[in-house]
């Protein structure tokens, strides 16, 4: 005896067959790219270092400036560049975060152009 039930069971699976397998289908040529701010830091720090990171892989030049004003995930935080030794463009202001200078933000690390930690203030 047929059920009154197995057309529709039928229709349903033959719908919901493809949107079910793009849901699982992953593709193992490329990672999914994700947006800006998904990835999360374990410290200001670590994400002003990577933060320099990727502009210097993007061929940025990094002399003296703010990279982050503030860092997305902490917005208490800047990251500047600097040189170290100190020079004296390091000093002026329009090298150095606006989020800072104007109490916006209340911590700032430095790092060097090739990404090495200077200071956390």
């Amino acid at each position: 005896m047929r059920s009154r039930h197995a057309p529709i069971l039928f229709i349903l699976t033959l719908i919901m067959l493809p949107i079910l397998s793009a849901c699982t289908n992953t593709s193992s040529s490329s990672p999914p790219s994700s947006p800006r701010g998904e990835m999360r830091y374990a410290s200001p720090a670590e994400a002003c270092i990577s933060l320099c990171q990727q502009a210097r892989e993007a061929n940025i030049t990094l002399i003296s400036q703010c990279l982050a004003d503030p860092l997305e995930d902490y917005p208490d935080w800047v990251c500047d560049v600097a040189h170290q030794p100190r020079q004296a463009v390091d000093d002026q202001p329009e090298n150095q975060c606006l989020a800072f200078r104007e109490r916006k933000a209340k911590h700032f690390i430095e790092v060097t152009p090739d990404c090495r930690l200077i200071r956390i203030v």
